[in-house]
């Protein structure tokens, strides 16, 4: 009874007045980001734009969700060219490390869901996490799976799982 979503409007008030001037206040300062593919470490920037975000009031504050819905990006690349779920997680994690979700934002608090077609590529994207969190895990990042999502190209009836189900966080 004392969580409530916060109305884009309340959110916005948190936001910094550079960051309410810009033309895509969603866009995410970008960032750089490495990896380690066996014994070459690849390079990039990063500059994220989620699918959607929104908050939810908590007592003790907000709480800040940005979904990435995952239809058509691999999990995995060879590298860091193309768009792929990796990518953003690296980009995530640099955000909160460089303090920028508060800058840009105002909000401290962020939990990034994924949602993905099927449980395979969820337990794939856990597997990933694993690797790049050296075995820690993360409890940034939250995954689920919509089996219908991505498969047609009509409207997705309702999936009150997303409410119902847990979210799977790798080593949580």
């Amino acid at each position: 009874p004392d969580v409530s979503l916060a109305p884009w409007g309340a959110v916005m008030e948190k936001v910094p007045p550079a960051t309410r001037a810009l033309q895509n206040p969603f866009r995410f300062p970008e960032v750089p980001i490495s990896h380690s593919f066996g014994s070459r470490t690849r390079q990039g920037r990063v500059a994220l734009i989620p699918d959607t975000i929104f908050a939810l009031r908590y007592p003790s504050g907000y709480v800040l969700y940005v979904l990435e819905a995952e239809h058509g990006n691999p999990v995995w690349r060879a590298n860091l060219d193309g768009n792929s779920v990796l990518k953003k997680v690296l980009a995530y994690r640099e955000l909160r490390r460089r303090s920028l979700f508060q800058q840009h934002l105002g909000i401290k608090a962020v939990v990034v869901l994924f949602v993905m077609p099927n449980a395979e590529r969820v337990q794939t994207a856990l597997k990933m996490m694993m690797e790049v969190t050296d075995k820690r895990g993360s409890t940034m990042f939250a995954f689920h799976a919509i089996p219908v999502f991505g498969e047609t190209a009509e409207a997705n009836p309702p999936f009150p799982d997303l409410y119902t189900e847990p979210w799977l966080r790798a080593g949580h």
